[in-house]
């Protein structure tokens, strides 16, 4: 019963809509007042989460929940590379944005987020295509890697800026968050390095 996710799974379709309602609002807008870095990118973002919430899959086992061409692995692998590395290059545009005395340490670290989410493709392509799942462990070190830079810079420029006008919501969120996945994040990973040999006949047992 509790390895069932099918009721979940129907209950993900609601995020099409949601998706779709938010990519539709982003057309609403006119190109010449948007930053194009923030606006392609986010539309990138709500279009391939729509289309995961309508054909959602499991890498690890290659298990989709519709026998569908569109529910190819490769596919939805493809759509969901091109998604990441925006919505992160759009994190660290932001944080240029926002940089506006031009602290040099803080666009170092925002142009490393970009390079961290390309090296985190890397890993899960490899965890998909040669079968050696313990690949993501580094994937999802490299995510923590990308939040912490994102929550340290985030919390450096939501204290010395003066005026943060509209800007104000977006660092909170982004603290906020930090908050509560890093955490997370870094006690999952820690569990996982005091036990590799365990994790990775877990993370392998499906090769067989």
């Amino acid at each position: 019963m509790l390895n069932d996710f099918t009721i979940f799974l129907w209950l993900l379709k609601l995020g099409v809509f949601i998706n779709l309602y938010f990519l539709a609002n982003t057309y609403t807008l006119s190109s010449s007042m948007v930053d194009t870095h923030i606006l392609v990118p986010a539309r990138i973002l709500f279009a391939v989460s729509a289309y995961r919430c309508l054909f959602p899959v499991q890498y690890k086992d290659n298990v989709v929940f519709h026998d569908s061409l569109f529910s190819s692995i490769f596919l939805t692998r493809l759509l969901a590379t091109f998604s990441e590395v925006a919505f992160i290059y759009q994190f660290s545009h932001v944080i240029r944005l926002l940089n506006i005395e031009h602290t040099g340490w803080v666009n170092v670290l925002s142009w490393a987020m970009i390079l961290q989410v390309v090296i985190s493709q890397r890993f899960v392509w490899g965890a998909i295509l040669t079968r050696q799942l313990a690949f993501y462990y580094y994937e999802e070190l490299g995510w923590a890697n990308i939040f912490a830079i994102n929550t340290l810079t985030s919390l450096y420029l939501y204290l010395t800026i003066d005026m943060l006008g509209d800007a104000e919501i977006l660092l909170r969120l982004n603290l906020l968050f930090g908050s509560v996945y890093l955490p997370w994040q870094f006690i999952h990973l820690a569990f996982c390095v005091r036990m590799p040999s365990r994790v990775i006949r877990w993370l392998n047992r499906g090769q067989e």
